[in-house]
């Protein structure tokens, strides 16, 4: 949870006092010299104001809400009252009990977020309602105000249960946050779309058209990006258990991850494919087209790191400690496969014939470290 201080930002109701929302947007406890002014000390004033958003959901929970109102009297001897009501978009929720007003004080009345019905907290209202006292008029007497705020107890949030965006047609969709048990962004049509968070436990972005997606997080269950048509596609993470991206089309994709249980990068088309990972478990590049691909590792970690082109362009697979370092090639180009202590399960019997340009596997010999084998 945490807190914040909400002024006003709209009078809805006023009734025998004069003035601006400016005039009570000070901290009631420590207020300005601004008032909103009474008209006559024998009527009862009522001040109602509006709320801008809160940042998060006011949390539900008993008296973790406060409105604070700055009251005092005007007019005569006589003692008039004064209470807060809760509001909501211009209906009463609940009122507070009277107060006298004997002079200058600062009234606050708690509620608990559950009996509002806009859960984000939107359509609060605070309302300060009063008593005048008439008769002689060395008697009368009225209440004016000074300054009114909702210090907010919300949830951040990071620790949403559920976070989804959804647009349909052209423009922009964003869905972001930390904690999000599950969070889900969708665009179908043409613009960006991104989907982003921490300690994800599911985060997921989908693009159907032409434009830009991005999925991003950090220790996500499940990180999954996918993009059909014609754009840019990323994948990125550390600690993923998975994190896949795939395009379906012609533009660039990548997917890049740390400490990746499996770091995959699909693209069907033309154009540029890279999986880049650290300690990835398994981690495999593939590209059916015309372009460049790149399948890269360190850390000595890797258990699996294959990259595999087929088409016509360039295709690199790097790695240090790589169980199994594998680099295919089928077309026309360049192919360049570099590791460290790469095992001979790398090594086929017999180089499959439709291995096009080159095959080179670094295998650990007895002679030396490292010892290097062509087959053309």
């Amino acid at each position: 949870m945490a807190t914040e201080r909400k002024s006003p930002d709209a009078i809805l109701e006023l009734v025998n006092l004069t003035g601006t929302i400016s005039e009570v947007q000070d901290d009631p406890d420590s207020p300005d010299a601004n008032w909103l002014d009474a008209v006559a000390n024998n009527v009862a004033s009522i001040c109602r104001t509006s709320f801008p958003t809160p940042t998060g959901n006011p949390t539900v929970g008993a008296d973790l809400q406060e409105f604070r109102v700055l009251v005092r009297k005007f007019g005569g001897t006589g003692t008039p009252t004064a209470w807060i009501e809760l509001y909501e978009n211009g209906a009463l929720i609940r009122a507070g009990s009277p107060v006298n007003v004997t002079g200058q004080l600062v009234i606050s009345f708690f509620w608990n977020a559950n009996e509002i019905g806009t859960a984000d907290g939107s359509l609060v209202e605070c309302r300060l309602n009063s008593t005048a006292v008439g008769g002689a008029p060395a008697n009368r007497a009225c209440v004016e105000v000074g300054a009114v705020e909702w210090n907010v107890t919300y949830t951040v949030g990071g620790t949403t249960h559920l976070g989804a965006a959804t647009l349909s047609g052209l423009g922009t969709l964003v869905g972001i946050g930390a904690l999000i048990k599950y969070g889900l962004a969708v665009l179908s049509g043409t613009g960006i779309l991104a989907s982003i968070g921490a300690l994800t436990v599911i985060s997921k972005a989908t693009l159907s058209g032409t434009g830009t997606l991005a999925a991003l997080g950090r220790r996500v269950v499940t990180g999954l990006a996918t993009l059909e048509g014609t754009g840019f596609l990323s994948a990125a993470g550390g600690v993923w258990k998975l994190g896949a991206a795939t395009l379906s089309g012609v533009g660039i994709l990548v997917a890049k991850g740390s400490g990746v249980f499996i770091g995959k990068a699909t693209l069907i088309g033309s154009g540029t494919l890279a999986t880049i990972g650290r300690r990835i478990v398994a981690g495999k590049a593939l590209l059916s087209g015309i372009g460049t691909l790149a399948a890269i590792g360190t850390t000595g970690a890797i258990q699996y790191g294959a990259a595999i082109l087929s088409g016509t362009g360039i295709l690199g697979a790097r790695g240090v400690g790589r169980f199994v370092g594998r680099v295919i090639f089928s077309g026309i180009g360049s192919l360049g496969g570099i590791g460290k202590l790469v095992t001979s399960k790398s090594i086929p019997a017999v180089p499959p014939p439709q291995y096009g340009a080159a095959l080179r596997y670094n295998v650990p010999s007895r002679r030396s470290p490292i010892k290097d084998y062509w087959r053309d």
